[in-house]
């Protein structure tokens, strides 16, 4: 990716998301006509993404996942808490917890893979996502992630979601 430098951020930090820098080159991707072989399909790459994430949280997030002797403490209170948080959340499960909900929103709304969402809501993970979101400390993006999502399911007419 370093080689494109020119053509995308994010080449040189492992953190930043990889972006084109010009409209035209975004443009080119994904348009299959002009760029053949090298076509990006966006939308199969978001449901790809939106599975992905999810199926990482699925199986990495654990109850305690930090290993925190009290839940009395706050955060701020806990010894190299962030080292902590470094060893125990890996990089695919920091992504998946603060992006998921971008990638499952971007995606239209697919009944099987909101019984998936669903399931998530349904369970320990939702938990466990909260915990990690906060040991994190990006428990800003939590109200966007959620209020996306209870707008991705509002198009399922059965009332069944979220119900």
């Amino acid at each position: 990716m370093r080689h494109l430098g020119l053509l995308v951020s994010g080449t040189s930090d492992s953190d930043t998301p990889i972006r084109p820098l010009y409209t035209s080159f975004y443009d080119f991707l994904t348009n299959k006509s002009w760029s053949h072989d090298f076509f990006v399909d966006t939308l199969l790459v978001q449901s790809d993404l939106a599975f992905a994430t999810l199926e990482v949280m699925e199986d990495e997030l654990c109850f305690n996942i930090c290993s925190l002797e009290s839940s009395y403490l706050t955060n701020s209170s806990v010894p190299e808490l962030e080292k902590r948080v470094k060893a125990s959340i890996s990089t695919e499960l920091s992504y998946s917890c603060r992006f998921w909900g971008t990638h499952v929103t971007a995606i239209p709304f697919e009944s099987l893979f909101a019984k998936e969402v669903e399931a998530f809501f349904d369970g320990e993970h939702l938990l466990w996502w909260l915990e990690a979101v906060a040991l994190m400390k990006i428990i800003g993006g939590l109200v966007v992630t959620l209020s996306s999502l209870a707008n991705w399911f509002s198009v399922c007419s059965s009332g069944s979601f979220f119900a």
